[in-house]
């Protein structure tokens, strides 16, 4: 199996070193790392400018790249840049937990959307910033139970947090936000953001925030989809897919006399509009019907070129 292994905490974080000594008894190891700290740098990309890319010598026997931008733009240096071909991508052991919806800021599991969008299985493994030892010692287990549960034929990515201590695992869903920042401004004109945990000791056992932090193993299945099916669904049974034209439209040019009748509407009364006196025009007049229960939107666009001599 081939693996790639990133982290969004830096190519000389602990927790890499950790995840390399553990991944290189599962397969053939390949490193793709940041340069320096990009914690938070979620999804990001660098598309304005040249980055470098430069082969280091950090972990033996095991071929590993220092890349100074995102830990996406790490995969894809790697996947897009490279060509390398890889079975597995691994992003961590991340220095502090990746719960709820705050992974959405997390350039640890942004690393595993990225290979999950190359069609490439993601695993994203984080830990209490105080500790990696219940991770080193229980990432076996789970990643044992990820194979014997054939995980990966259901989902693409799957983020797993290790609290400080506790080796029972559970299977999770997103929970609320665990964070959120108070922000002080200084004399000088900057801000320092200071992390708030939100935390207050719930012990809904189906969430990620709640689980991980009451002393258990979070496996938490997430889907690169962000696309809410419960609405769409809904829409679509209601409305249907497409947007109805109620629109009946006629154009005329040179000197012509343009008529657009509008179909009746609730609120609306048949009427007609006429547009004269140009060379040649074009006249588009819509209305949309969203929703038969809440609104319709209108929308008109008149272009026109006036007669030259």
């Amino acid at each position: 199996m081939k693996i790639l292994l990133t982290n969004d905490d830096g190519i000389e974080a602990e927790g890499l070193k950790h995840l390399v000594n553990w991944a290189k008894r599962k397969g053939e190891v390949c490193v793709f790392a940041p340069k320096v700290q990009q914690s938070g740098k979620s999804h990001s990309i660098e598309i304005h400018g040249a980055y470098e890319v430069k082969k280091v010598d950090i972990f033996d026997g095991v071929e590993a790249y220092s890349v100074d931008s995102t830990p996406c733009d790490c995969v894809r240096i790697a996947t897009l840049g490279m060509k390398k071909k890889f079975d597995l991508v691994i992003s961590g052991i991340n220095c502090g937990f990746n719960l709820g919806t705050d992974i959405q800021y997390s350039g640890t599991v942004g690393a595993c959307f990225e290979a999950a969008k190359g069609n490439i299985n993601a695993l994203a493994v984080s830990a209490c910033f105080t500790s990696f030892n219940n991770a080193i010692k229980n990432l076996d287990r789970v990643y044992a139970e990820i194979e014997k549960r054939r995980m990966f034929d259901f989902t693409k990515i799957i983020n797993v947090n290790f609290p400080e201590a506790g080796d029972e695992i559970l299977i999770t869903r997103i929970g609320k936000p665990i964070y959120t920042d108070d922000f002080e401004f200084l004399p000088d004109g900057t801000v320092m953001p200071k992390l708030v945990c939100l935390y207050n000791g719930s012990r809904n056992l189906e969430v990620d925030t709640d689980a991980t932090m009451t002393g258990h193993i979070s496996v938490t299945p997430l889907s690169p989809d962000s696309t809410d099916f419960a609405a769409y669904n809904m829409l679509t049974k209601k409305v249907g897919r497409r947007f109805e034209r109620n629109v009946e439209m006629f154009c005329f040019a040179q000197h012509e006399v343009a008529a657009v009748r509008i179909k009746k509407q609730p609120f609306l009364s048949e009427r007609l509009l006429l547009c004269c006196g140009f060379d040649y025009y074009l006249l588009c007049f819509y209305c949309y019907s969203t929703n038969v229960n809440d609104y319709f939107l209108l929308s008109a666009l008149i272009a026109a070129k006036t007669r030259t001599t």
